[in-house]
């Protein structure tokens, strides 16, 4: 309770622009940490499916390397049963196939015991094409001579005895690629529960930020309302005051330009405020000596505040008139207040005594 009191204060306590700004900031956080992920998600995404085929690939190319020995095994030995050339078009391919395939596996494979493996495969298949190409040739040379040769079931038995071999070094060596497969199709399906559980969450975490946003902007509003309406009530009450004293009120902004202007100064300057507000105050004041060196001169102390000043003001008629003005800073420091006095009468009533004065003496 302690801590959640503090934060509200605190909250309470920042400038509205901040607090509009934080708002703003928690949907748009959750964005940012959303995309960073699917960023992320997608790249480790596609590495994983780039190393899930490039181990595909490496046990596509030992499939058509094995396919390839078969079926030049099995053209051979439809040549040496039928002697029919038609029967090694399986086993010329294989030799031209075969090449290519190992310069793709010796390319892709990087790992140091993969790479000893595909090379015992590469050697047992060199010496099975041997092999074949001697039963082919021996083949010939018993048919151009009309004689068997005994060695045709030895070359048989050493032709399936490296066959075997063969299946069984790429059998193992499949197997480790098999097992890599394996490794990575989990961290895919891994890599995918993660990026669920993460979107899942920055989704709850920017919906909740979204409600929050909304309350906070709510709750904002209503403190900006309260304090719009304070601001009214104390207009009101001010233009109350101002427009029912009998000095004349004017306030002027920073560049002493007339900013409002009271029913007793309207009546006193013989114009109203709209012809007046935004205009600088000496379109109202005679210049005087006194007024120059008062606090409206920007270089002037601060000695003369709220002392009265005797000037000319001027009519709209153009007529002068003797004024008092005292002016002061308005409390938030964005502009000055000015108060006329009318002091006709009591210049008048001073004149005609000195003028009585002066008859006395004179009359003495």
């Amino acid at each position: 309770m302690g801590i959640f009191t503090k934060t509200t204060a605190i909250w309470r306590s920042l400038p509205i622009r901040h607090r509009g700004a934080i708002i703003i900031a928690l949907p748009f956080s959750c964005l940012v940490v959303t995309l960073a992920v699917l960023v992320v998600s997608r790249q480790n995404t596609i590495e994983t499916y780039q190393k899930i085929d490039y181990v595909r690939t490496i046990i596509l190319d030992s499939n058509k390397l094995l396919k390839n020995l078969l079926d030049a095994e099995t053209g051979t030995r439809g040549y040496i049963i039928s002697r029919n050339p038609k029967f090694l078009e399986p086993y010329n391919q294989a030799q031209v196939r075969l090449p290519s395939i190992f310069n793709r596996l010796d390319r892709k494979i990087i790992d140091d015991t993969q790479q000893q493996k595909f090379q015992q495969i590469q050697i047992l298949a060199n010496r099975n094409i041997n092999i074949l190409e001697k039963r082919i040739q021996d083949v010939k040379r018993r048919k151009e001579a009309g004689v068997e040769s005994p060695q045709t079931d030895i070359l048989l038995l050493r032709n399936k005895n490296v066959m075997d071999d063969i299946r069984d070094a790429i059998a193992v060596f499949q197997e480790d690629q098999l097992l890599k497969l394996g490794l990575h199709r989990q961290k895919l399906d891994s890599t995918r529960k993660n990026n669920n559980l993460v979107l899942l969450g920055t989704v709850g975490i920017s919906i909740f930020s979204y409600i929050g946003a909304i309350y906070l902007y709510s709750k904002l509003d209503w403190q900006i309302e309260g304090q719009q309406l304070q601001l009214q009530e104390k207009k009101s009450l001010l233009e109350g005051i101002m427009g029912n004293v009998v000095d004349g009120i004017i306030t002027l902004d920073k560049g002493d330009k007339i900013d409002s202007f009271n029913q007793a100064a309207a009546t006193m300057f013989g114009c109203q405020s709209q012809e007046v507000i935004g205009k600088n105050i000496q379109v109202l004041i005679s210049q005087s000596q006194e007024f120059e060196e008062s606090q409206l001169n920007k270089n002037v102390s601060a000695t003369h505040q709220g002392l009265a000043i005797k000037a000319l003001g001027i009519r709209k008629v153009g007529k002068h008139f003797p004024i008092e003005i005292s002016i002061s800073d308005l409390q938030d420091g964005n502009g000055k207040m000015v108060i006329v006095r009318d002091i006709t009468q009591q210049t008048q009533a001073r004149e005609d005594l000195e003028a009585n004065l002066q008859e006395l003496s004179r009359l003495s």
